[in-house]
């Protein structure tokens, strides 16, 4: 077989096993416990050889992209890197949602039941006013994936069909890593809101007023009828309830941490990865080649990646800044001279608890998401992005 006919055959073996990645293949693994015919079985059987020789056709394809990419410099050796690592958080995600499915019904239960303990003169569950994927948030991320294939079409001149379907096969992942980053986002955003009526509960305690309001999706609840500092004297019940409330949004944190704790980790070595590509390649397009079109893609490429990075950071970084509002409302309490030495021993013990168990997203235990993790990676990309110049 000639090397064109062989690097054909490979690009067509790589749309393929995009293609069957993004099939949903929970069907599959669910039902084949559930039949007891061996005809059916053995049908399963076989789907699981298939994938398994498929995965070996990727692994073969793998070792030929770094051979030939290692011929052709470092640069090149990193895109087969960043394709490799696409793929296999393509994978890894599709793996997580058959594995660990039963993990989303507990989270939205959790949420459920938090509602109904922070709300029950009024009944009103948050979470089913809520979408687990919003379509404005999916519309968004899909017209960045059709602008970014579109410009890469521009910066190749790929004209031929076959071209632009490969193009936008070869970048199904990119399309994939977004919709997880808005099922991650949500859930984040669900958590976050649950915090934020743990602190509206909390300063309505320390005000003078005798009613506290707060919006949600559809209407606005008036949920206690008497919130001034002599009702936690009246009531030390709700410190502890505040404390389980807690307690279950932070076992919340650890299924959703744990849930998507290894494809954010190849998210990142991604993002980190395609923003080197994209800085690297825009600068030789702008000092050697002068390809307006080449500048746009990468230009666009970087944009996608750095902001489905900042966008995960951010809403990680709100829920910790949520947290630590609820620390600092509990001392504004701890403080107060109409509260009795029993509510202070309970805000003590919900205090320390806190401190304990913080609401941090650590990915694999690696790292937190927040804000200065990202500074930290923007100033490492333009470390080594001069290190990479220095190099070529």
């Amino acid at each position: 077989m000639d090397e064109e006919k062989f690097n054909s055959s490979v690009k067509y073996l790589f749309i393929l096993s995009q293609i069957f990645c993004l099939t949903p293949i929970s069907p599959f693994i669910k039902n084949y416990n559930q039949h007891e015919n061996l005809k059916v079985k053995c049908l399963y059987f076989a789907w699981s050889v298939f994938w398994i020789l498929l995965m070996s056709v990727i692994g073969f394809y793998i070792t030929y992209v770094l051979r030939g990419m290692a011929k052709e410099g470092p640069l090149k050796m990193i895109t087969g890197i960043i394709y490799i690592a696409l793929f296999l958080s393509n994978v890894i995600f599709l793996i997580n949602n058959i594995v660990k499915r039963n993990n989303f019904p507990k989270i939205m239960n959790t949420f459920w039941k938090v509602d109904n303990t922070l709300m029950p003169r009024c009944g009103v569950r948050v979470y089913e006013k809520e979408k687990l994927c919003s379509i404005k948030h999916i519309t968004v991320v899909c017209l960045l994936y059709i602008a970014l294939n579109v410009s890469l079409c521009c910066a190749l001149g790929s004209t031929s069909i076959y071209s632009i379907t490969f193009n936008f096969t070869a970048n199904l992942p990119f399309l994939v890593n977004g919709i997880m980053s808005i099922h991650f986002n949500t859930l984040v955003k669900k958590l976050k809101k649950r915090l934020k009526i743990i602190n509206d509960i909390l300063e309505s305690y320390t005000k003078a007023t005798h009613s506290t309001k707060w919006k949600t999706p559809r209407k606005i609840i008036n949920f206690l009828e008497d919130s001034s500092e002599e009702s936690v004297n009246r009531q030390p019940g709700e410190i502890q309830l505040i404390q389980s409330v807690y307690i279950d949004l932070y076992n919340t944190k650890e299924l959703i941490n744990s849930t998507y704790g290894i494809t954010i980790v190849f998210e990142i070595l991604t993002c980190y990865s395609l923003s080197v590509t994209a800085v690297i390649g825009g600068i030789d397009a702008a000092t050697e080649t002068i390809d307006v079109l080449v500048i746009i893609f990468n230009t666009f490429l970087l944009a996608y990646v750095f902001l489905m990075l900042a966008w995960i950071l951010l809403k990680c970084d709100q829920v910790f800044d949520e947290s630590k509002k609820i620390i600092s409302n509990v001392l504004k309490l701890m403080v107060g001279n109409d509260i009795s030495q029993d509510v202070k021993c309970d805000l003590n013990i919900f205090l320390s608890m806190m401190r304990d168990m913080p609401l941090q997203f650590t990915p694999c235990g690696l790292f937190t998401l927040n804000l200065p993790f990202l500074c930290s990676t923007v100033g490492v990309i333009c470390t080594y992005v001069v290190v990479m110049i220095q190099i070529n």
